[in-house]
């Protein structure tokens, strides 16, 4: 979508069309139209608007456009000096007015930009007020905060005992192989439960 600066430049090359430039039909705008079209645009983006567009008409008419989101506002400005507005939501035409004043399609202008800084007020007021309550300090209470500590070293122990009991359970019942390098070595039974004993309270004695 061009900018107001973009469509500046576009309606000064409608001057350069000749006779004829669409498919043989076509005039030349004339240059007060263009500069009219010009004005049109740069007072939209002195408030606010930033997508624009233009387009000759076959019978010499300029016609600028104005957007925000899906609202569009067309300014077309006729060979006879009149103006026609009309306004657009979508596919939907919400207004159009033909043989308005100069000063009339200005006043449409203001409004349809004025729509814009209130969507954008609305949006900076929902990210300014949004979780407010969240952004509140809590107080600290030291009593609390170390009952919850305690707690958690309580889960913590725990859930570590608990991941670790399958695994001393697997070092009794496995306990008659261990593994030396790449090759098995077996062990009585007795060795077995002693090397099980010993390595469960090793494990125990870090858990704790």
């Amino acid at each position: 979508m061009p900018t107001p600066l973009t469509t500046i430049n576009k309606l000064r090359s409608f001057s350069e069309l000749q006779c004829g430039w669409h498919f043989g039909v076509g005039r030349t705008p004339a240059q007060e139209l263009i500069s009219t079209a010009t004005a049109f645009i740069q007072f939209a983006r002195e408030n606010g608007i930033t997508r624009t567009n233009a387009f000759p008409g076959i019978e010499g008419q300029v016609q600028v456009t104005f957007y925000n989101q899906e609202l569009t506002l067309e300014i077309t400005l006729e060979r006879d000096g009149s103006i026609t507005i009309a306004e657009d939501r979508g596919n939907d035409q919400l207004f159009l007015e033909e043989r308005v004043t100069s000063a009339e399609a200005y006043s449409r202008l203001l409004k349809f930009t004025e729509q814009i800084c209130d969507s954008s007020e609305s949006f900076i007021a929902n990210i300014g007020t949004k979780n407010v309550a969240d952004l509140a300090v809590q107080p600290f209470h030291p009593r609390a905060a170390t009952e919850g500590y305690r707690l958690l070293i309580q889960n913590a122990q725990s859930t570590a005992r608990s991941r670790c009991a399958p695994t001393l359970a697997s070092i009794i019942l496995m306990g008659t192989t261990q593994f030396i390098g790449k090759s098995p070595m077996k062990l009585s039974p007795q060795t077995a439960i002693s090397s099980s004993k010993k390595a469960l309270l090793e494990m125990s004695a870090t858990i704790i």
